[in-house]
């Protein structure tokens, strides 16, 4: 393991530009950092980025968690400000930045790709987007989205439930939701419970079922926990594909089977074993009839999913990995930070004035 330059432990601040959904890649790794006794792991929600309190000499690093700037003046006032202040700079972003952009509803703005160029380092949840952010910067590691708490797998009785709790997706899982009206008639004592998009909820053929808006993320798993199915449809729209498979992990966590589209998916899901695949729109009637017909099939797929959880996808697992690569970053962060000041020399003329 690297070593911090002092006595003191490496100050890990996760700053969240994100007020919302995004727990799993800050909030919740930040908290389970701080068992950890080389790192004091602290982290903060909302703008503007206030640097915690820290002695000169302590090794510190800070991790901007899907940061926006409007203009390239603000994000150079930001980071001079923070390198000035000694830290070690990493960025966190686990979507494609054009599919970001879209997903909120602007214009992309140039620092949408540059912001990766102006920091020492970038970490991210899967290959495809290290490959795309590479691009910008060479210092990039794959800390795969992982689940941070295990309950025991449920035994569950009564009539099934199925889930569904996205946001942004399209008008595509509305279309889902619609197509469901004959397996839905053959089954009518399967409830739904849907967060967040109501047009899914609108669009669902059925009586049973409960609305929930945008839930906290202990919230949305309790809710998800409380289901046999969980569906997750993605129509492979631009930017899709770099997406994570984070929402198989919360079902899998659960106990909950997972019916999903083959974008993003398919790389994880072992059809009809860890759960099931659902091709095109059609097929979604077939998959979830095949999962509310057998109960024994679908608990077997679920505890599979549960398994492949706890073997392989735990964050315990990857802590020691995140620990080892930050204080390496402190260890080589004058190297770093030359080949940063080399790539952006706006900043380094700021830093220089």
């Amino acid at each position: 393991m690297p070593e911090p330059d002092a006595a003191l432990p490496l100050r890990l601040h996760v700053a969240a530009f994100a007020s919302t959904l995004l727990d799993i890649r800050g909030r919740l790794p930040s908290q389970a950092l701080a068992a950890d006794p080389a790192l004091e792991s602290t982290f903060a929600q909302g703008l503007p980025i206030a640097l915690p309190a820290t002695p000169a000499d302590q090794p510190k690093v800070l991790v901007l968690q899907r940061p926006f700037y409007d203009t390239e003046a603000r994000m150079l006032g930001d980071l001079t400000h923070i390198l000035r202040n000694g830290w070690v700079v990493v960025i966190d972003v686990d979507d494609h930045p054009d599919f970001i952009a879209r997903q909120q509803g602007r214009p992309q703005a140039t620092t949408d790709w540059s912001k990766f160029a102006h920091v020492h380092a970038v970490q991210t949840s899967t290959p495809a987007l290290a490959e795309a952010f590479r691009t910008r910067n060479p210092q990039v590691k794959v800390f795969p989205n992982a689940v941070f708490d295990l309950p025991p797998f449920p035994e569950r009785a009564g009539s099934p439930s199925v889930f569904y709790g996205a946001a942004n997706r399209g008008p595509f899982p509305a279309q889902v939701a619609a197509s469901l009206k004959n397996v839905i008639g053959d089954n009518p004592r399967t409830s739904f419970v849907v967060v967040h998009d109501r047009a899914v909820f609108d669009a669902l053929p059925t009586k049973r079922k409960i609305f929930h808006p945008t839930l906290a993320y202990e919230a949305y798993l309790e809710a998800m926990a409380a289901c046999d199915i969980c569906l997750s449809p993605l129509e492979g729209a631009a930017g899709e594909a770099f997406k994570s498979d984070a929402k198989f992990l919360d079902a899998a966590r659960g106990g909950v089977l997972m019916i999903a589209s083959p974008v993003v998916y398919a790389d994880t899901i072992r059809d009809g074993e860890t759960g099931l695949i659902a091709r095109d729109l059609r097929d979604w009637d077939r998959q979830l009839r095949i999962a509310l017909r057998n109960g024994d099939k679908r608990r077997a797929m679920a505890r599979a999913a549960w398994e492949y959880v706890r073997d392989q996808r735990m964050f315990a697992q990857q802590a020691a990995e995140r620990r080892d690569w930050y204080l390496g970053l402190w260890a080589n962060r004058e190297a770093l930070t030359r080949d940063l000041l080399a790539r952006v020399p706006a900043l380094a003329a700021r830093l220089a004035g």
